[in-house]
């Protein structure tokens, strides 16, 4: 359902629809839309919208992956206090400013490069695997990890407010 000009959807269009586990949502007009899925869902994409509002009304308990960038999004995972089986978040190009107190279980790849992050977050209380992280084009000022983190990398390019590097 990708590069369409699809701007609204029903929340229950495929709750039903008990054995979908790819949706490609991403090249519409979407805004503020939610949808309930099906916990068979394994991989959503959302990317080039022009969301506003979190557009899950359940988060699906095999859900691996979640592409969200290129919308308009200030906010993650609202209601969530923890995500079982995500492997991979991509919000990256939003608004976002804070990372909910969420758990992410599983999650080891985390994009919110060009969003509205001005810290580096602590990560192992909310991603205790967390292996690559991206905050390019942040509104960082100051690199500084707070808590000992185990990372296999760390994109920290285009920083226009970078002006220190902390122990």
């Amino acid at each position: 359902l990708s590069n369409n000009k699809i701007s609204n959807i029903d929340e229950t269009a495929f709750g039903t629809l008990t054995n979908l586990k790819l949706l490609d949502l991403s090249n519409n007009n979407l805004k503020r839309i939610v949808i309930r899925l099906p916990d068979s869902m394994e991989l959503l994409s959302m990317n080039n919208n022009n969301l506003i509002t979190w557009p899950l009304l359940n988060t699906p308990k095999n859900l691996t992956e979640l592409e969200l960038h290129q919308n308009n999004l200030e906010y993650i995972f609202p209601k969530d206090l923890e995500v079982q089986n995500l492997r991979v978040l991509d919000v990256s190009n939003n608004l976002i400013n804070f990372l909910p107190s969420t758990i992410f279980i599983q999650l080891e790849k985390l994009d919110l490069g060009y969003n509205l992050i001005n810290t580096v977050p602590l990560l192992n209380s909310i991603a205790p695997f967390l292996r690559d992280l991206v905050l390019d084009g942040t509104q960082i000022e100051q690199i500084e990890f707070k808590e000992q983190t185990i990372l296999g990398s760390i994109s920290l390019s285009h920083l226009p407010m970078l002006k220190k590097i902390e122990a």
